[in-house]
Formats: C-alpha cells, sequence, structure tokens
C-alpha cells in the first residue's frame, strides 16, 4: 500500500506496438513488477534519477499462482450458486450441472496439489 508521502500524481503517457507490449509485459512480470512500475523504474534510472524506496516485487510467483487457483474455486462457486438459486426456486437439480460443479472441483484439487508439490 503507498504511503501518503508519495507524490506521484503525474499520468504520463507513450505509445507502443502490441509487440512492444506484450515484451514489456514479460519482462515486467520476470521481475514481479507490473509493467507500469517497470517501465517508471527504467525511465528514472535511464535519467540517472534514484528510484527511491522500493517497494518490492508486485506479488511472488507463489501468490499469482494461489491467485489462479482462488479464480477456480471462484467459479465452483458460482456454479454451486446458480444450481442452489435454480434448486430453491423449485426447479430441478440438472445433473449436467452438478457434473460441472464435480470435474470443477477436481481441477481446483489437482491444481492445489500440483501447487503443494512444487513449493519445495
Amino acid at each position: 500500500m503507498p504511503s501518503d508521502k508519495r507524490k506521484l500524481t503525474v499520468t504520463q503517457g507513450f505509445r507502443l506496438s502490441p509487440e512492444e507490449v506484450l515484451a514489456l509485459r514479460k519482462v515486467a512480470d520476470e521481475t514481479g513488477l507490473g509493467p507500469s512500475t517497470f517501465a517508471r523504474r527504467a525511465v528514472l534510472r535511464a535519467m540517472g534519477q534514484s528510484l527511491g524506496q522500493s517497494h518490492g516485487p508486485r506479488r511472488t510467483l507463489l501468490a499469482r499462482e494461489i491467485s489462479k487457483r482462488l479464480g477456480m474455486l471462484g467459479r465452483v462457486g458460482s456454479l454451486l450458486n446458480q444450481i442452489a438459486r435454480h434448486a430453491n426456486s423449485g426447479g430441478g437439480v440438472d445433473v449436467d450441472a452438478l457434473r460441472e460443479v464435480r470435474q470443477e472441483v477436481e481441477r481446483l484439487t489437482l491444481a492445489l496439489l500440483e501447487l503443494r508439490g512444487s513449493e519445495g
């Protein structure tokens, strides 16, 4: 979270080709920074200015992987909510919808096990 003392209030835009945007995102992601922060730091470095206090990478690889799994969990919750809403309104429960939820839960379980296995 940025401190109240930060004075970064001016936005400066510049144009890039689609290929340059992809390259910027790739390099920034490899450093754990967002594209804007990466570009700002590169500009300041090129101008010979101090980068100031470093706040570190935006998110670690583990945090990004956890975020992906949370997205999967959100999809499962959404599917379950749709099924419950339909059932509570007097409708029957769709077997295909339940099968889809089960498959999502299985994918999520495998993804979490894979993440756990890559820890150490």
